[in-house]
């Protein structure tokens, strides 16, 4: 879901200004965090991760976690609370004794995008840089942006552009994945040939109801594939955006010395090439994921009143370390939210034809639906249900820079199973 304008201090600085100022205030406050070696990361076989899940879970202090429990439960009824403490601690030991059984429900399975330090082949998986293409391959255009649109707020620092500005925007490259990859066969994703996933420009960071998404589905034999060239307004605004970056730079060298630390800088127009490897992997699901919550371990403690333990614990992302940041990206599995499960917001889009973006449009969503209560409850979760998370994408890891939020790339399953990727919708969090 998107902030308000209420809740956001920069929502009414225009279009790119407004990106711009987002996040030159989140790289001044936020310290870099490196990417840690194998050895640092969590363990990803499916036994590790239930091992660790149950060894986590098991090490907590119960009695505190009970009392809290029973103090929110009762926070005006001191005797009631300590009735409850004894009920809820029994209630949670129990838990914690069908924990190895309960967390097969508490686990997925995932493909993790790992940086690779090879360069990359011809038709092989990245992130950033330009695609391989077939000779005749066109760029996709913005069908909400012109070149003029992502250089206005530039001025008067835009020299002459070499192209026409009134000429629809290239998208901005994200990834290209090798679908016959070995990480990939025997999922719902086609075995043969590249997906192709482009974006319009930075305004997906900051005005997310008008970005658009292709993704191409290119089957060209590898042999027959050369490397893209990038159209020269991308190199055009790329270049604006950066002697931009360089004079804020500057200033606030002006302001605070030449002490002013420098965090690395990207427009997103040309995304760093980052060759990666996909790699099977297991993780554990988010507290706010659909299936979590209607997993074993939920109705177990909705039904006992034992305390929700695993509320408390750290929740890890493939090749996230207990720092709490992600390394990379991953295919497939289920989402990772940074608010509610992004697939609820998939299938509100899908029935409204627009992002969800007011209490309004919720009332036109349940108009839709015809249910309340329950009902809508359970009707919304079976059709979130059935879309499929393709690309979860972390902005900081894309970009190569301290950034905010997650792109969840969705198809639903029987645009999947048509083969039909024009129908692929995308959904923007940030914390």
């Amino acid at each position: 879901m998107l902030m308000s304008k209420d809740s956001d201090p920069f929502a009414y600085a225009p279009g790119v200004e407004r990106f711009y100022r987002c996040l030159a205030f989140m790289m001044m406050w936020m310290m870099p965090l490196p990417l840690l070696s194998g050895a640092e990361q969590m363990p990803n076989t499916k036994d590790q991760v239930i091992a660790r899940l149950v060894e986590e879970m098991q090490a907590l202090e119960l009695d505190e976690l009970a009392m809290w429990h029973c103090y929110h439960q009762h926070p005006d009824d001191l005797s009631a609370q300590q009735a409850c403490e004894v009920k809820s601690l029994a209630a949670t030991h129990a838990l914690i004794d069908e924990l190895p059984q309960l967390a097969e429900g508490m686990i997925a399975p995932a493909i993790v995008a790992s940086p690779n330090s090879d360069e990359t082949g011809i038709g092989q998986s990245k992130f950033g840089g330009v695609p391989d293409v077939a000779i005749d391959f066109e760029w996709p255009l913005s069908d909400h942006f012109t070149i003029a649109n992502a250089s206005e707020d530039y001025q008067p620092v835009a020299s002459k552009s070499p192209v026409p500005l009134d000429r629809p925007l290239p998208m901005t490259f994200v990834a290209q994945l090798d679908l016959s990859e070995r990480a990939l066969k025997n999922t719902v994703l086609p075995n043969t040939g590249r997906l192709l996933i482009f974006m319009d420009y930075p305004v997906w960071f900051v005005d997310e109801q008008k970005a658009g998404i292709t993704l191409i589905w290119d089957q060209t034999p590898a042999d027959q594939l050369t490397r893209a060239t990038i159209p020269e307004a991308l190199v055009w605004l790329d270049s604006l955006a950066i002697k931009q970056w360089d004079e804020f730079s500057a200033s606030l060298d002006a302001d605070f010395g030449d002490t002013a630390e420098h965090k690395p800088f990207n427009s997103g127009f040309m995304p760093p090439e980052i060759p990666v490897e996909l790699k099977n992997s297991w993780r554990r699901l988010a507290p706010q994921t659909i299936e979590l919550r209607q997993s074993g371990y939920t109705r177990r403690v909705a039904v006992t009143g034992a305390a929700d333990i695993y509320q408390e614990l750290g929740h890890y992302d493939l090749g996230q370390a207990e720092q709490g940041r992600p390394l990379f990206h991953q295919i497939l599995s289920k989402p990772f939210p940074e608010q509610d499960d992004p697939r609820y917001d998939a299938y509100y889009l899908h029935l409204l034809g627009r992002p969800l973006l007011s209490g309004a449009d919720y009332d036109a969503v349940r108009a839709k639906i015809g249910l309340e209560g329950d009902a809508l409850k359970a009707h919304e979760a079976e059709h979130a249900l059935a879309f499929q998370l393709l690309l979860e994408l972390d902005v900081a890891s894309f970009l190569g820079m301290n950034a905010e939020g997650r792109f969840y790339f969705f198809l639903h399953q029987d645009d999947l199973a048509a083969r039909n990727f024009n129908a692929v919708i995308v959904i923007y969090q940030q914390t």
